[in-house]
């Protein structure tokens, strides 16, 4: 009866502890965070998606999402994304940043000093 009982228990703080995990991972939702150099900064006024480098003039693609306009930046990790144009404004190119992106969005970012 003891052994049945242990055996119960055992069973339950395993259950809970899977669903722990689940939680977490589920919590996560795909969201990758990644501790990068700016190398380039990206705008277009008309929303189009195709946005033009602030220092290298280059035009590059994005996915444009609504009709503002779109502001994008290029990584250390060859990614350019496109972030909010008035939330991350104040950040240079050669910087580092810790960021947060999911589909090609970022969706925080901070300085590293």
């Amino acid at each position: 009866m003891v052994t049945v009982k242990s055996k119960i228990l055992t069973l339950l703080i395993l259950l809970a502890v899977l669903a722990v995990l689940i939680f977490i991972w589920l919590g996560r939702s795909g969201s990758i965070e990644q501790e990068v150099t700016i190398i380039e900064k990206y705008y277009a006024a008309d929303g189009s998606g195709k946005v033009t480098g602030v220092k290298t003039q280059e035009v590059e693609q994005v996915k444009a999402k609504g009709d503002g306009p779109v502001c994008a930046m290029k990584f250390s990790n060859d990614r350019i994304l496109v972030l909010d144009c008035e939330r991350y404004l104040d950040f240079q190119i050669g910087e580092k940043a810790l960021i947060k992106y999911q589909d090609d969005t970022i969706t925080d970012m901070r300085a590293v000093e």
